[in-house]
């Protein structure tokens, strides 16, 4: 009999895709949702949550695979060069399937995959065929991150979740559990692995849940000004606000601060020497301390209540304390202060000018401080006017609850510039999350001097491109590896042109890329991607883009 929390979970199933997600399948929609509520606290962006998705053909019954070293989503082309110090390891796999109950098949299909994938003295390679090839990819990089930091004894922590419908769980299923976390204990013996069932009921509870945007700031001594704190904190204090209860950093907390953390640098250095000096100095007296911006800071007592946090300035001295409380034994006998600024601002152009001001003394390229350009609040402004969301600040308009396929980040954005209007659809698929890093390819894709109806039809294009792959039912593997192409080749056919100029982009008439048009580009870019070996190697490759420029007539561009 269907219990009340069943057809609550239905009905909110319905509702939800029909305002955020119509044209998604229901199987995938309801992996994007599981994943969403599970990973509710790391506060992934629409993109993050759907690179994580492997549920398909040869999924092994994984439907969503993440990992994070260190509080960091690792993606397909992450700088493990910048990951320094201790290294913690967190991996979640997710089953999702949208049945009623919990079936003992899953299990034993789950223990296969854990029993084959994560046995390092497997060749991961020869999966292929077993699995399919966007599993086989993720866990290929989580045994690079694990065999490079070997020598630093990462800690690994391997989390299991099996999610549907259902309700009751059968003692049969039940009692799989334990062989299930045994198969995984004998190949990670130090890891903290663990298991979850989530029912309807769950994931009701869940989805009610809403994201920590209230964070305790406990203080020495605080100085109240107009809509800001100027408070002395111990830092140990400190290290329990900026840290999970394992320790590992809230890197969502950061995602205003620019720059990354760096290591070994002098100024490091020094703030490393002074926390392991506790009968030196106060340590504010030494440090320039952090900023933190808020939307709403009240105090109470001697603990500061803050909504919405970020901290805009002090990612060097964050990291530097969390290490330092890592590897330090005495921390209840803590005494020192670290000097902490907190402000509300009253504007967002007061926002973004103290996280530019925090950030001007080092001189910081301009495509480290890119979403708080101009031209990115006004691409902002130009789509929302039409509809169409753009997601400069993370995760806005997807906690407004807009449709996710008119959503469109900073990187997704970016990449469909590079591919359109630069003819580089190459880099777009290699470097996904580093393609802005230098400035000069920063300013070819964001220039103030384009109009502003190249990044919406740029956005349109791909989007266009992607869901006629999908119809296509083409493996997952290969809308990612063909979709930048494809939306390079059908604009050039259609203008019969091969270098673009940005007004040739803007003056497209976007129904005039019909399916006609796109089936005769996939045609002829897929012969050569099959020619060339059909990889993702291939769809990364130079040589690619110089024979569809030749195929396009214009020889190697």
């Amino acid at each position: 009999m269907t219990t009340n929390d069943q057809l609550i979970l239905s009905e909110f199933l319905q509702q939800r895709k029909a305002e955020i997600a119509q044209e998604m399948d229901e199987s995938k929609f309801f992996e994007i949702f599981v994943s969403e509520q599970i990973l509710k606290d790391l506060d992934l962006s629409w993109d993050e949550l759907e690179e994580g998705i492997v549920g398909a053909g040869g999924d092994g019954g994984i439907d969503s695979i993440y990992f994070f070293i260190n509080g960091v989503l690792i993606h397909e082309d992450t700088d493990f060069s910048n990951l320094k110090g201790d290294i913690n390891i967190v991996l979640y796999i997710i089953q999702a399937k949208r049945s009623a109950g919990f079936s003992e098949d899953a299990l034993h299909r789950l223990r296969s995959s854990m029993s084959d994938l994560l046995n390092l003295s497997n060749d991961i390679k020869s999966f292929y065929g077993v699995y399919n090839q966007e599993l086989i990819q993720i866990m290929e990089r989580l045994r690079v991150a694990y065999r490079r930091f070997a020598s630093r004894l990462p800690k690994i922590s391997i989390q299991l979740y099996y999610a549907t419908q259902g309700i009751e769980i059968h003692p049969n299923v039940e009692r799989l559990v334990n062989p299930l976390r045994d198969c995984v204990l004998e190949l990670f013996s130090n890891a903290e692995v663990s298991f979850e069932f989530t029912g309807a009921r769950n994931l009701l509870e869940l989805a009610r849940k809403k994201p920590k945007e209230a964070y305790e700031l406990h203080f020495t001594d605080a100085i109240p000004g107009r809509k800001s704190y100027v408070c002395l904190v111990n830092i140990m204090n400190y290290y329990r606000f900026i840290t999970d209860k394992n320790g590992i950093p809230i890197m969502n907390l950061f995602d205003a601060n620019v720059r990354d953390y760096q290591h070994d640098v002098q100024v490091n250095l020094g703030i490393r020497e002074s926390l392991s000096n506790p009968q030196g100095e106060d340590f504010w007296w030494l440090n320039n301390g952090v900023t933190i911006i808020c939307s709403k800071a009240v105090s109470s007592g001697k603990v500061l209540n803050i909504e919405n946090p970020q901290v805009v300035n002090g990612l060097q001295t964050s990291m530097e304390i969390i290490g330092h409380f890592k590897s330090s034994k005495i921390q209840s006998s803590e005494e020192r202060c670290l000097l902490v600024r907190v402000i509300e601002p009253e504007t967002e152009a007061s926002y973004e000018r103290i996280i530019v001001a925090t950030n001007s003394q080092t001189g910081i390229p301009l495509a480290s401080l890119k979403a708080n350009d101009q031209i990115h609040r006004d691409i902002e402004d130009f789509l929302k006017s039409r509809d169409w969301y753009y997601e400069r600040r993370k995760n806005h308009y997807k906690n407004e609850q807009k449709p996710l396929e008119k959503i469109i980040s900073i990187s997704y954005m970016a990449q469909a510039v590079m591919a359109i209007l630069l003819g580089r659809p190459n880099d777009a698929r290699a470097r996904p999350s580093t393609l802005l890093k230098k400035q000069e390819d920063y300013q070819k894709v964001f220039n103030d001097k384009y109009p502003l109806n190249l990044y919406l039809v740029s956005a349109i294009i791909l989007k266009s491109c992607e869901n006629y792959l999908r119809e296509k039912e083409l493996l997952a593997k290969d809308i990612i590896n063909l979709k930048y192409h494809l939306a390079f080749y059908v604009i050039r056919l259609y203008t019969k042109t091969a270098s673009l100029s940005p007004e040739q982009v803007t003056s497209v008439q976007l129904d005039r890329l019909d399916n006609i048009l796109l089936e005769k580009s996939l045609k002829e870019i897929q012969f050569i991607y099959h020619e060339l070996g059909g990889n993702d190697q291939v769809s990364k490759s130079h040589e690619f883009v110089e024979v569809l420029f030749t195929q396009l007539g214009e020889g190697n561009k």
